[in-house]
């Protein structure tokens, strides 16, 4: 879970070069995904990440 906020936090502040706008949102869709089978684990990242996608979301709509 750790590794995913840490790969969201990149895509948001530091995105590859030649990601798009949708590639970035649609890597967010797919870590949520991800993160949505390994709930229950750690309340506290899970806060972090949801915090992240509720940046991206206000970045790239949704």
């Amino acid at each position: 879970m750790a590794d995913k906020i840490c790969n969201v936090q990149d895509v948001l502040k530091n995105p590859p070069v030649k990601w798009s706008n949708r590639q970035q949102r649609d890597y967010l869709i797919w870590a949520e995904m991800v993160i949505k089978g390994l709930r229950g684990v750690n309340p506290d990242l899970e806060r972090m990440f949801d915090e992240l996608i509720f940046t991206g979301k206000q970045k790239f709509g949704r």
